[in-house]
């Protein structure tokens, strides 16, 4: 049920490196789940890219939309290294990481979102289900919701061991917000 443009599943390693994955803001009710990477049971390097654009073609409150999104459904171990990425005009979530036996390294990264709107509580990073994560070194901003719920720089939602250093974040409803 998952709507990407680029996926891995299931895979040993795979490399994304030195792309621009482009979602033209497609997302749509019967795009749920839109998103730009997905990284499904498997280990994964994403270096050198801009994601953009996952979004429906009107801004809106749907909760889809998210640039890369790493998730293990299995428990096994595995590694995703987000690195030197550049990720804007997301709906949701600029990076996701979820699952038990999940480790990402999410390092040196610039995620922006759109600044404040009253739309949709957007997150720069989330971190989720036991996951546990290295964020260092990103530029994190414009994720502000006008709403009742909150927008964050940084989420750690259930999150394992996350371990959070030298991130520059600004104008962010909250920086970093741990649940």
């Amino acid at each position: 049920n998952y709507r990407s443009t680029q996926t891995v599943l299931d895979a040993a390693t795979a490399v994304i490196d030195n792309l621009v994955v482009d979602g033209n803001s497609q997302g749509t009710g019967s795009n749920y789940r839109f998103m730009g990477i997905l990284i499904l049971n498997a280990n994964a390097t994403i270096q050198n890219t801009s994601v953009i654009n996952f979004t429906d073609p009107t801004f809106g409150g749907t909760q889809h939309g998210i640039a890369i999104y790493a998730r293990n459904t299995d428990g096994v171990t595995r590694t995703v290294n987000i690195r030197n990425n550049t990720i804007s005009n997301y709906q949701k979530g600029g990076i996701v990481v979820s699952g038990t036996g999940l480790s990402a390294n999410i390092i040196n990264n610039t995620i922006t979102g759109v600044g404040p709107t009253s739309m949709i509580a957007q997150n720069g990073i989330q971190i989720g289900d036991g996951a546990d994560a290295l964020i260092s070194g990103n530029t994190i901003s414009g994720n502000w919701y006008t709403g009742l719920n909150e927008s964050t720089g940084i989420l750690l939602f259930g999150a394992g061991d996350v371990q959070i250093a030298s991130n520059v974040l600004f104008g962010n409803e909250i920086c970093i917000y741990a649940d």
